[in-house]
Protein backbone atom coordinates (compact mmCIF):
# COMPACT_ATOMS: atom_id res chain seq x y z
CA UNK A 1 0.00 0.00 0.00
CA UNK A 2 2.79 2.15 0.98
CA UNK A 3 4.26 1.92 -2.79
CA UNK A 4 0.83 2.77 -4.17
CA UNK A 5 0.53 5.83 -2.12
CA UNK A 6 3.88 6.84 -3.02
CA UNK A 7 3.61 5.93 -6.92
CA UNK A 8 0.26 8.20 -6.92
CA UNK A 9 2.01 11.15 -5.12
CA UNK A 10 4.87 11.05 -7.30
CA UNK A 11 3.51 12.46 -10.63
CA UNK A 12 3.83 9.47 -12.58
CA UNK A 13 0.40 8.27 -12.20
CA UNK A 14 -0.71 11.54 -13.58
CA UNK A 15 1.44 11.86 -15.82
CA UNK A 16 -0.16 8.35 -17.40
CA UNK A 17 -3.94 10.37 -17.07
CA UNK A 18 -2.66 12.97 -18.50
CA UNK A 19 -1.24 10.96 -21.52
CA UNK A 20 -4.28 8.46 -22.02
CA UNK A 21 -6.88 11.22 -21.29
CA UNK A 22 -4.83 13.58 -24.08
CA UNK A 23 -5.25 10.57 -26.68
CA UNK A 24 -8.67 9.76 -26.33
CA UNK A 25 -9.94 13.28 -26.74
CA UNK A 26 -7.71 13.31 -29.96
CA UNK A 27 -9.32 10.32 -31.23
CA UNK A 28 -10.79 11.30 -34.93
CA UNK A 29 -8.13 9.17 -36.57
CA UNK A 30 -7.93 5.15 -35.16
CA UNK A 31 -5.98 4.76 -31.91
CA UNK A 32 -3.86 2.48 -33.55
CA UNK A 33 -2.77 5.38 -35.37
CA UNK A 34 -1.79 7.37 -32.40
CA UNK A 35 0.11 4.36 -30.75
CA UNK A 36 1.94 3.58 -33.62
CA UNK A 37 2.89 7.38 -33.83
CA UNK A 38 4.00 7.19 -29.87
CA UNK A 39 5.95 3.78 -31.07
CA UNK A 40 7.79 5.14 -34.03
CA UNK A 41 8.74 8.17 -32.26
CA UNK A 42 10.03 6.47 -29.34
CA UNK A 43 12.10 4.41 -31.55
CA UNK A 44 13.63 6.84 -32.80
CA UNK A 45 14.58 9.00 -29.68
CA UNK A 46 17.66 6.27 -29.86
CA UNK A 47 18.01 6.01 -33.78
CA UNK A 48 19.81 7.80 -36.63
CA UNK A 49 17.86 9.18 -39.24
CA UNK A 50 18.81 6.35 -41.49
CA UNK A 51 17.68 3.71 -38.98
CA UNK A 52 14.28 5.61 -38.25
CA UNK A 53 13.89 5.72 -41.91
CA UNK A 54 13.73 1.99 -42.44
CA UNK A 55 11.72 1.39 -39.49
CA UNK A 56 9.19 3.81 -40.99
CA UNK A 57 9.37 2.49 -44.74
CA UNK A 58 9.00 -1.02 -42.93
CA UNK A 59 5.90 -0.17 -41.01
CA UNK A 60 4.37 1.86 -44.19
CA UNK A 61 4.73 -1.29 -46.48
CA UNK A 62 3.37 -3.60 -43.79
CA UNK A 63 0.28 -1.30 -43.32
CA UNK A 64 0.10 -1.07 -47.29
CA UNK A 65 -0.07 -5.10 -47.05
CA UNK A 66 -2.57 -5.23 -43.99
CA UNK A 67 -4.91 -2.43 -45.95
CA UNK A 68 -4.77 -4.58 -49.21
CA UNK A 69 -5.63 -7.76 -47.83
CA UNK A 70 -8.74 -6.04 -45.55
CA UNK A 71 -9.74 -4.71 -48.35
CA UNK A 72 -9.72 -0.92 -46.82
CA UNK A 73 -9.53 2.21 -48.98
CA UNK A 74 -6.01 2.97 -50.29
CA UNK A 75 -6.05 5.90 -49.41
CA UNK A 76 -5.26 4.81 -45.75
CA UNK A 77 -2.06 4.34 -46.62
CA UNK A 78 -1.69 7.69 -47.80
CA UNK A 79 -2.33 8.64 -44.07
CA UNK A 80 0.42 6.38 -42.64
CA UNK A 81 2.81 7.99 -45.18
CA UNK A 82 2.50 11.47 -44.32
CA UNK A 83 3.09 10.64 -40.66
CA UNK A 84 6.15 9.14 -40.96
CA UNK A 85 7.28 12.27 -43.22
CA UNK A 86 6.20 14.48 -40.28
CA UNK A 87 7.87 12.63 -37.51
CA UNK A 88 10.99 12.49 -39.61
CA UNK A 89 11.94 16.10 -38.96
CA UNK A 90 10.51 16.66 -35.60
CA UNK A 91 12.75 14.10 -34.36
CA UNK A 92 16.05 15.90 -34.67
CA UNK A 93 13.87 18.95 -34.23
CA UNK A 94 13.20 17.85 -30.30
CA UNK A 95 16.49 16.80 -29.59
CA UNK A 96 18.36 20.18 -30.52
CA UNK A 97 15.29 23.01 -29.51
CA UNK A 98 12.94 20.58 -26.90
CA UNK A 99 9.10 20.62 -26.41
CA UNK A 100 7.58 23.69 -26.60
CA UNK A 101 9.50 24.11 -30.22
CA UNK A 102 8.63 20.86 -31.66
CA UNK A 103 4.72 21.43 -30.99
CA UNK A 104 5.20 24.95 -31.80
CA UNK A 105 5.95 23.27 -35.37
CA UNK A 106 3.36 21.07 -35.91
CA UNK A 107 0.81 23.82 -35.06
CA UNK A 108 2.49 25.86 -37.96
CA UNK A 109 2.11 22.70 -39.89
CA UNK A 110 -1.67 22.62 -39.25
CA UNK A 111 -2.32 26.34 -40.08
CA UNK A 112 -0.47 25.62 -43.37
CA UNK A 113 -2.60 22.82 -43.91
CA UNK A 114 -5.69 24.32 -43.01
CA UNK A 115 -4.91 27.40 -45.32
CA UNK A 116 -3.85 25.30 -48.40
CA UNK A 117 -7.44 23.30 -48.05
CA UNK A 118 -9.61 26.83 -47.78
CA UNK A 119 -7.20 27.79 -51.17
CA UNK A 120 -7.55 24.88 -53.24
CA UNK A 121 -11.37 23.53 -52.36
CA UNK A 122 -14.83 24.54 -50.83
CA UNK A 123 -14.46 23.16 -47.82
CA UNK A 124 -17.85 23.49 -46.98
CA UNK A 125 -19.31 21.62 -50.19
CA UNK A 126 -15.91 18.93 -49.91
CA UNK A 127 -17.47 18.04 -46.44
CA UNK A 128 -21.00 18.23 -47.51
CA UNK A 129 -20.12 15.99 -50.36
CA UNK A 130 -17.81 13.59 -48.06
CA UNK A 131 -20.57 12.08 -45.67
CA UNK A 132 -23.33 12.67 -48.18
CA UNK A 133 -21.56 9.95 -49.99
CA UNK A 134 -20.74 7.61 -46.90
CA UNK A 135 -24.36 8.02 -45.51
CA UNK A 136 -25.93 7.10 -49.24
CA UNK A 137 -23.23 4.24 -49.45
CA UNK A 138 -24.58 2.79 -45.68
CA UNK A 139 -27.70 2.46 -46.96
CA UNK A 140 -31.35 2.91 -45.04
CA UNK A 141 -34.36 5.30 -45.30
CA UNK A 142 -33.71 8.09 -47.93
CA UNK A 143 -36.05 10.11 -45.59
CA UNK A 144 -33.27 9.23 -42.34
CA UNK A 145 -30.25 9.90 -45.11
CA UNK A 146 -31.62 13.48 -45.61
CA UNK A 147 -32.08 14.06 -41.91
CA UNK A 148 -28.38 13.12 -41.09
CA UNK A 149 -27.52 15.22 -43.87
CA UNK A 150 -29.09 18.55 -42.47
CA UNK A 151 -27.12 17.36 -38.70
CA UNK A 152 -23.80 17.38 -39.93
CA UNK A 153 -24.48 20.44 -42.01
CA UNK A 154 -23.80 22.34 -38.32
CA UNK A 155 -20.47 21.81 -38.15
CA UNK A 156 -19.61 21.71 -42.17
CA UNK A 157 -17.99 25.16 -41.63
CA UNK A 158 -15.73 24.51 -38.87
CA UNK A 159 -15.42 20.90 -39.26
CA UNK A 160 -11.82 21.14 -40.89
CA UNK A 161 -10.15 23.32 -37.75
CA UNK A 162 -12.02 21.02 -35.52
CA UNK A 163 -10.21 17.66 -37.16
CA UNK A 164 -6.50 19.34 -37.82
CA UNK A 165 -6.88 20.85 -34.23
CA UNK A 166 -7.91 17.16 -33.53
CA UNK A 167 -4.90 15.75 -35.64
CA UNK A 168 -2.32 18.22 -33.96
CA UNK A 169 -3.52 17.21 -30.41
CA UNK A 170 -2.93 13.56 -31.35
CA UNK A 171 0.66 14.37 -32.75
CA UNK A 172 1.56 16.01 -29.92
CA UNK A 173 0.43 13.54 -27.34
CA UNK A 174 1.65 10.94 -29.05
CA UNK A 175 5.07 12.74 -29.05
CA UNK A 176 5.01 12.83 -25.02
CA UNK A 177 3.72 9.68 -24.66
CA UNK A 178 7.00 8.39 -26.24
CA UNK A 179 9.22 11.26 -24.44
CA UNK A 180 7.67 9.72 -21.09
CA UNK A 181 8.04 6.07 -21.82
CA UNK A 182 11.75 6.47 -22.58
CA UNK A 183 12.26 8.25 -19.27
CA UNK A 184 10.21 6.11 -17.79
CA UNK A 185 12.22 2.91 -19.33
CA UNK A 186 15.64 4.92 -18.00
CA UNK A 187 14.15 6.02 -14.89
CA UNK A 188 14.64 9.60 -15.18
CA UNK A 189 12.19 12.52 -13.82
CA UNK A 190 13.64 14.89 -16.66
CA UNK A 191 10.41 14.82 -19.09
CA UNK A 192 8.05 15.47 -16.64
CA UNK A 193 9.83 18.72 -15.22
CA UNK A 194 9.72 19.72 -18.76
CA UNK A 195 6.55 19.17 -19.02
CA UNK A 196 5.50 20.98 -16.30
CA UNK A 197 7.63 23.96 -18.19
CA UNK A 198 6.42 24.20 -21.33
CA UNK A 199 5.90 28.02 -22.85
CA UNK A 200 5.64 28.93 -25.94
CA UNK A 201 7.10 31.68 -27.98
CA UNK A 202 5.33 34.77 -28.61
CA UNK A 203 4.82 34.28 -32.33
CA UNK A 204 2.34 31.51 -31.57
CA UNK A 205 1.01 33.56 -28.71
CA UNK A 206 0.58 36.81 -31.14
CA UNK A 207 -0.79 34.44 -34.47
CA UNK A 208 -3.69 33.18 -31.73
CA UNK A 209 -4.21 35.98 -30.35
CA UNK A 210 -4.54 37.78 -34.20
CA UNK A 211 -6.83 34.84 -34.84
CA UNK A 212 -9.30 35.78 -32.35
CA UNK A 213 -9.30 39.39 -33.08
CA UNK A 214 -10.27 38.80 -36.81
CA UNK A 215 -12.84 35.35 -35.80
CA UNK A 216 -14.86 38.12 -33.65
CA UNK A 217 -14.18 41.11 -36.38
CA UNK A 218 -14.86 38.53 -39.07
CA UNK A 219 -17.20 36.33 -38.02
CA UNK A 220 -18.57 35.29 -41.06
CA UNK A 221 -15.27 34.14 -42.40
CA UNK A 222 -15.28 30.67 -41.51
CA UNK A 223 -11.50 30.13 -42.22
CA UNK A 224 -9.83 32.12 -39.06
CA UNK A 225 -12.58 30.17 -36.71
CA UNK A 226 -10.97 27.05 -38.28
CA UNK A 227 -7.49 27.87 -37.80
CA UNK A 228 -8.48 29.38 -33.92
CA UNK A 229 -9.44 25.55 -33.27
CA UNK A 230 -5.93 24.47 -34.40
CA UNK A 231 -4.42 27.32 -31.55
CA UNK A 232 -7.01 25.81 -29.40
CA UNK A 233 -5.27 22.35 -29.21
CA UNK A 234 -1.68 24.35 -29.20
CA UNK A 235 -2.66 25.86 -25.95
CA UNK A 236 -4.14 23.75 -24.31
CA UNK A 237 -1.61 21.45 -23.75
CA UNK A 238 0.29 24.26 -21.91
CA UNK A 239 -2.73 25.23 -19.76
CA UNK A 240 -2.85 21.77 -19.05
CA UNK A 241 0.88 21.85 -17.90
CA UNK A 242 0.40 25.22 -15.79
CA UNK A 243 -2.56 23.09 -14.02
CA UNK A 244 -0.22 19.96 -13.28
CA UNK A 245 2.46 22.65 -12.03
CA UNK A 246 -0.40 24.08 -9.46
CA UNK A 247 -1.58 20.37 -8.78
CA UNK A 248 2.24 19.53 -7.83
CA UNK A 249 2.60 22.46 -5.80
CA UNK A 250 -0.75 22.32 -3.96
CA UNK A 251 0.17 18.17 -3.15
CA UNK A 252 -3.15 17.35 -5.00
CA UNK A 253 -3.75 13.62 -5.31
CA UNK A 254 -3.94 12.15 -8.65
CA UNK A 255 -7.87 11.49 -7.39
CA UNK A 256 -7.89 15.32 -8.60
CA UNK A 257 -6.61 15.00 -11.51
CA UNK A 258 -8.14 12.03 -12.76
CA UNK A 259 -11.51 13.84 -11.82
CA UNK A 260 -10.57 16.80 -13.87
CA UNK A 261 -10.17 15.27 -17.10
CA UNK A 262 -13.15 13.05 -17.00
CA UNK A 263 -14.90 16.60 -16.56
CA UNK A 264 -12.94 18.27 -19.00
CA UNK A 265 -13.14 16.13 -22.17
CA UNK A 266 -15.85 14.06 -21.57
CA UNK A 267 -19.00 16.29 -19.81
CA UNK A 268 -17.81 20.10 -20.38
CA UNK A 269 -16.20 20.57 -23.68
CA UNK A 270 -15.76 24.35 -23.07
CA UNK A 271 -13.58 24.30 -20.00
CA UNK A 272 -10.72 23.04 -22.82
CA UNK A 273 -11.44 26.45 -24.35
CA UNK A 274 -10.96 27.89 -20.24
CA UNK A 275 -7.54 25.76 -20.10
CA UNK A 276 -6.44 27.13 -23.70
CA UNK A 277 -7.11 30.66 -22.32
CA UNK A 278 -5.15 29.91 -19.29
CA UNK A 279 -2.06 28.56 -21.63
CA UNK A 280 -2.50 31.94 -23.75
CA UNK A 281 -2.32 34.01 -21.36
CA UNK A 282 0.76 32.56 -18.88
CA UNK A 283 3.02 34.64 -21.48
CA UNK A 284 2.40 37.96 -19.64
CA UNK A 285 1.33 36.37 -16.13
CA UNK A 286 3.74 33.70 -15.85
CA UNK A 287 1.68 31.78 -13.70
CA UNK A 288 4.24 29.67 -12.01
CA UNK A 289 6.64 32.42 -11.40
CA UNK A 290 3.91 33.94 -9.45
CA UNK A 291 3.04 30.77 -7.68
CA UNK A 292 6.76 30.16 -6.46
CA UNK A 293 6.74 33.96 -5.24
CA UNK A 294 2.97 33.16 -3.02
CA UNK A 295 4.97 30.25 -1.45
Amino acid sequence: MYKIATFARSGQLQAIVTLSSLLLASIILPPLVWLSVAIIFYLGLDLNLIEISKVLLGSTIAAGIIIYVSGLSPLIILVFALFWVLLLPLLPIYKKYGLAITFEIIFFIGITVCLFFYATVDPIGFWENYFSTILSGIGGNKVDEIKLIEIFSNIYPTLTGLLIGSIVAGFTTSIIFAIFWQNKQLQKKIFWQNFLKIKYSKIAVFITIILTIATFLFSDVKLWQNMLYIAISLFMLQGISILHFYGQFKNLSSVWVTSFYIVLFLFFYPLVILVAVLGLTDYWVDYRSSLRRIS
